[in-house]
This record gives structure tokens, sequence and C-alpha cells, in this order.
């Protein structure tokens, strides 16, 4: 039996944010004249792409929120492991990091990942 009409499944989804993040892209560029430039964001993972020009020290004094999730997660994932013997895939890893960013957010704040 084939899936639900409507039902995007995750490739669709993937593409669809690819097709929308290259619309957005050209749309900016077009209207504001601003380049692009991928970043690194996470050692061994996809790069994303930033507007160029904008130097780390700015990003990071923007990133204290980051650096909070950041510290967090390992021991979530270490638990994560200890628990089920194995490193989070893809879906756990962004289920960690949705955990991490609750944990650490306002309480007025919680649940942004749901």
């Amino acid at each position: 039996m084939g899936q639900p009409v409507g039902r995007l499944d995750a490739f669709n989804i993937v593409a669809a944010d690819t097709l929308y993040t290259l619309h957005f892209m050209e749309e900016v560029t077009a209207r504001l004249g601003w380049a692009w430039e991928p970043r690194e964001v996470t050692p061994g993972r996809r790069q994303v792409m930033e507007i160029a020009g904008i130097g780390q020290r700015l990003i990071g004094w923007q990133s204290a929120r980051r650096q909070q999730i950041e510290d967090a997660l390992p021991v979530l994932v270490a638990k994560y492991e200890e628990r089920q013997g194995h490193a989070p895939g893809e879906r756990a890893a962004y289920a960690l990091a949705c955990q991490a960013a609750d944990q650490t957010a306002h309480p007025s704040a919680r649940h942004c990942c749901r």
C-alpha cells in the first residue's frame, strides 16, 4: 500500500527545505546585493550557507544561547549511548538537541522544538 496523499516523507521535506533556502538566498541577493558563503557549524556535518563577511567575533557574540545548548548536549548524548549502546543517529541527535534546548531555556520559552 502506498503513502497517503499529501504526506511528506523525509526526502521530500529536505528537498522542499533546500528549494526554499535557495529561493530565499536568491531573493536576498537580488534585493540587497548580499553574498553567501559556506560555514562549518559542527565539524563533520554539512556546512550551512551564511551571509558573507560576518566575522566569527560577531557570530560568537550572538551565540551565548547556542553555547548553553552545546554544553548540555554531551551529557544527554552520553546518557543516550549508555542506554542504547550506540551513538545517536540523525533523528535521535535532533531530539537530543531539542531536549538540551528545552532544559536550558527560560521556563516561558520551553518546548520550542515541537
